[in-house]
Formats: structure tokens, sequence, C-alpha cells
């Protein structure tokens, strides 16, 4: 009979001890869940606030004259770069009506072609006194 329930204990601590790993090891993947989460909008985060700061820059500099589309390349430091290693792009669309000058400037990702930010933005045009 001893022999019994020593046997019944030792398959109840292994089966507390197999729900104990269990219970563990759901507990840390939702913690790595988490993380990761917070470490991917934590990314979003700066890539947001870069992009609102170049866009605003590059609305602050648009031209009255000058009305070409243009697009900057920035790489994953967000530093200035050519195309082939650009990470972002920054684009701007130029349309002119009569005294008004539109521009759609955005920021994306080259990769998916994402948008992280736009501003549609308008602007007077002053005429020049003609002589």
């Amino acid at each position: 009979m001893k022999y019994q329930r020593h046997n019944n204990t030792s398959s109840l601590f292994l089966l507390e001890l197999i729900l104990a790993v269990l219970f563990f090891s759901v507990a840390s993947a939702l913690c790595i869940q988490i993380f990761t989460k917070a470490h991917l909008m934590s990314q979003d985060a700066r890539d947001l606030n870069f992009a609102v700061n170049e866009v605003s820059s590059m609305a602050e500099q648009m031209p009255d004259d000058s009305l070409q589309d243009a697009a900057a390349y920035y790489d994953s430091s967000y530093a200035s770069c050519e195309k082939a290693d650009a990470v972002y792009v920054l684009t701007v669309h130029y349309e002119p009506e009569d005294t008004l000058l539109k521009a759609h400037i955005s920021m994306d990702t080259v990769a998916d072609n994402r948008n992280i930010y736009t501003l549609d933005i308008t602007k007077h045009r002053q005429r020049r006194a003609e002589s």
C-alpha cells in the first residue's frame, strides 16, 4: 500500500510541475508580445515625428515661382541619401490654380509604399505689380 501512495504523490507533484511550466510559458509569450508591440509602436512614433517635421519644413519653404514636383530620400537613420539607399521618400506635388498654389506633400516608406504623413496646403500667390 505504501508504494502506491508514494506513486500517487509523485504523479501529482509531476502534474503540478507541468502546469506551473505551462503557466509560465504562456505568461512569457504574452510578455514577449507586449514588448514587441511596444517596440513597433515606438518605431512608428519616431517615423511619424520625423515625417511631420520634414513635411512641415517643406511646406514652410514652398516657393511662389518654381513649381517643379520634387522628391527627397532618407535612409533608416533619417539622413538624406540617394534613391538607391532610401527607406523613406518625401514627395511634393504642386497644382497651380490662377492666384492659388496647392501642394500635396507626403512622406512614405519606399519598401511597401506605406504613407506616414500627408499635408495638403493652399497658398495665395501674390501678383507682381506690372511696371
